[in-house]
This record gives structure tokens, sequence and C-alpha cells, in this order.
């Protein structure tokens, strides 16, 4: 897929400046995006400071880092590159020796664990970075572990996103640059076996309850190739961005007016929304519950990863395979 350059979204989504190398850019500098000035010394994004729940630092943090690579930037190039970096380095520091992100007890870490690892994979692909092997391996296999040991059963969301990691990594055992007789561990084919194998063992999920849990089910169905009815979308997309990037990007996969309808609602939506002056500029406020829990940074990344899907340049696998 190609990436639309000089698209006004370099100026809109407020998350793809970086500031020159050795120079730190004041708060007030209009020219440094929401995100790189939220962004913590040590890498992550912290949800509290944006008015969530520390518990969710994990999810934020990753879903930032996806936002940066889906607009383009890598850990070798791009504006956001010493950001993006900065982020894998903090997940690195918190991955424990069975490979687990942040390990909690409260039943959202199996997703929060599931995003962080796409994120470390897409980091990995789109980099070209073999250095990130160990930790994706270890990673993925402490997520085919959750799966098995799951109770209730793994719903629709954490399965979708244990899929995408799934094809993730096969695409990166396909790539020339994995194969390289110095690392010969590289290739991801055998995580991305095992954890095929701990999804297809699984029993069938509960039923659908939730417009999140049916927006990942869709989704589900279209990478599959698996027939199923366009999703709903919601008018108001940041009540649960999480649903509305499912949806959106079932939508896009799937093509037609369903689609073009959902984009120009979102546009005009976000558009309306995002705050444009002072200290917040360049975000968006967080509502509903996922904003009580993830505060402005991750209602902010999730709605520049939807923007990305509507102007068609998303970088992501789950987008752009």
């Amino acid at each position: 897929m190609k990436r639309r350059l000089g698209a006004s979204w370099l100026c809109l989504a407020a998350c793809v400046a970086q500031a020159p190398p050795g120079r730190r850019v004041h708060d007030d500098d209009a020219t440094e995006p929401h995100l790189v000035r939220q962004q913590q010394e040590d890498g992550h994004w912290s949800a509290v400071a944006g008015g969530g729940e520390a518990e969710a630092d994990l999810r934020v943090t990753a879903l930032c880092l996806l936002a940066g690579l889906g607009d383009g930037s890598t850990l070798r190039m791009g504006p956001q590159r010493a950001s993006l970096k900065k982020a894998v380095l903090w997940l690195r520091a918190n991955q424990d020796r069975q490979g687990r992100y942040l390990l909690r007890a409260d039943p959202d870490w199996a997703v929060d664990h599931a995003i962080a690892t796409y994120a470390m994979v897409e980091a990995m692909r789109l980099s070209g970075y073999r250095t990130l092997a160990t930790d994706v391996r270890a990673a993925t296999g402490a997520l085919a572990d959750q799966l098995v040991v799951a109770r209730p059963a793994a719903d629709q969301e954490l399965r979708l996103w244990a899929e995408m990691i799934v094809a993730s990594l096969r695409a990166i055992g396909q790539a020339q640059w994995a194969h390289n007789e110095a690392v010969p561990e590289v290739s991801m084919d055998l995580a991305a076996e095992a954890l095929a194998h701990a999804l297809a063992a699984l029993p069938p999920p509960p039923p659908a309850t939730t417009l999140r849990q049916h927006a990942a089910q869709s989704l589900c169905d279209e990478l599959a190739g698996r027939p199923s009815s366009p999703p709903d979308w919601q008018a108001a997309p940041l009540q649960d961005p999480l649903a509305s990037f499912y949806a959106l990007v079932a939508l896009f996969r799937a093509g037609g007016e369903p689609f073009a309808a959902a984009t120009r609602q979102l546009q005009q939506t976000l558009l309306a929304t995002q705050q444009g002056a002072g200290e917040r500029r360049g975000s968006w406020d967080p509502v509903g519950e996922f904003g009580a829990r993830c505060g402005r940074e991750g209602t902010t990344a999730v709605a520049s990863l939807l923007l990305e899907v509507h102007f068609r340049y998303c970088r992501l696998l789950v987008v752009g395979d």
C-alpha cells in the first residue's frame, strides 16, 4: 500500500513530528506533537497523566507505538524514530523471564500483553530489527500459554490480536532480511505456528456481547476470508475507539460504500473534536470507559490510527497486507 506523501495528516494527527537530534523542544513549541510531548523520559506514556489509570500504561504505550509505526516511522528512520526506540526499550525493560509484559492479575492484562506483543512484532517487521527476535518469541510464547489457561475462554478481542501476531510473524519469516546465517533463530515461523496451534485448540469463544467484541469478530472473519456482515459503525467513534478501529479496518479490507460512509463520518467527527490550541493541542479528549482507563494519550493514539486508515496509508500489516 502506497504512503500518501505530503498528506495533510502530517500536521493533523499530532504524532508524526520529532525534534532534531540533540535538541529538546520546549513544551510550548508548536512544532512538537502531543504524543511526543507527553512521552515520559523512560520511554512509556502515562495513562494517569492523561486522566486514566496506572494499570493502562502498558496498553497506552503499545498503542502509541503502533500509531507511530502505522504512520510510517520505524526504529531506523522517520520523524518518530527516536520516540519509537524509547518505547521499545521500555517494553523490553518491563518483560519478565517468561516473556510477559508488566504482568498483572486483572483480566485486562492478557489483551494488554497481546497488543504490546503485536506492537513489538510490527516494530521488528517494519524496521528489519533482528535483535528483537528473542523478545518477540518470548512474548509470543507467553501469549500462547495465556490462551491455553484463560478462564473463561479467550474472547473475540484477544483472539483477534493473536491472529494479527501470527500473520505478522509469518511475514517476518518470509522476509529476506530475516534469513541471516548469523542469526539462525530469527525466523519467526516456529513462534507463529506455536501461537496458531494454541488458537486452533481453543474452544469456541463465548458469544459476543459488546460492540468491541462484535467488531473484533468481524475483523477476525475478514482476516480469515470468512463471510460476515459489515460491522456496525458508531456515530461517536471515540466512545470506544478500539471497537471503531476494528470495525474500520474490517470495512477497509472489505471495501465499498460502507467504508466510504464510515470515513466521511469519521473525518467530520475527529476534525471537529481535536484540540487545536494550548497544552492539549493535537489531542482528543478521553470519553467513555476507554477514556476513563486509557486517558488522553490512549485516546489520541487510537484516533491517530483511525485517521491513518482513513487516509489509506497505515503501514500496519492488518491494514496493508
